[in-house]
């Protein structure tokens, strides 16, 4: 079964919409530099409204300085970051470290590619596909897991829920 998480959650509204539509983790911005970056207690709020959705926390480089914002007691399922050496850091164990970026299969860690640097050799690695609409959806390929980006949200930055159930029937059709 494909994997599914949504990246860049900004609203309950939106995090309670993905958990009813069975996304195995939702994606907050928790890096220091990102305009829309959710404070932890938000996001440890929201998280206190799903039931079965994980939390992703996508940080930089400073990942323990970022950690050590978090609310005692509060539950991390991954980290995602561009920076490598931000995923290697000892920290609490997360069950989910993504990279964005090229695979390197010299090491443990999950990958985030967009749709069009998805190739069908990667099939066989932990690829999270990263698509901004259902058109990228790939065919004859089934990727480890579908990242649903921004393309799915509107200008506001809240998930256009149309747009998102349509691509979700296409990806069931790929598991069926």
């Amino acid at each position: 079964m494909i994997q599914l998480k949504a990246e860049g959650i900004r609203s309950l509204q939106d995090a309670r919409y993905c958990s009813a539509e069975g996304f195995d983790f939702l994606v907050f911005r928790f890096e220091k530099s990102y305009d829309f970056r959710m404070p932890a207690d938000m996001i440890r709020d929201i998280a206190g409204w799903l039931s079965g959705t994980g939390i992703i926390l996508q940080v930089d480089s400073q990942v323990t300085d970022a950690w050590a914002t978090l609310p005692e007691g509060f539950r991390v399922a991954g980290i995602q970051s561009e920076s490598t050496d931000a995923l290697l850091q000892a920290l609490p164990p997360p069950l989910v470290r993504i990279q964005m970026g090229k695979p390197d299969q010299n090491t443990d860690l999950h990958y985030q590619v967009s749709a069009s640097d998805y190739t069908p050799d990667m099939q066989a690695l932990p690829i999270w596909l990263l698509i901004e609409s259902k058109e990228e959806i790939p065919v004859g390929i089934i990727p480890y897991g579908i990242s649903f980006g921004i393309g799915f949200q509107d200008a506001e930055g809240e998930l256009d829920y149309d747009r998102v159930s349509e691509a979700l029937d296409c990806i069931r059709s790929l598991d069926a």
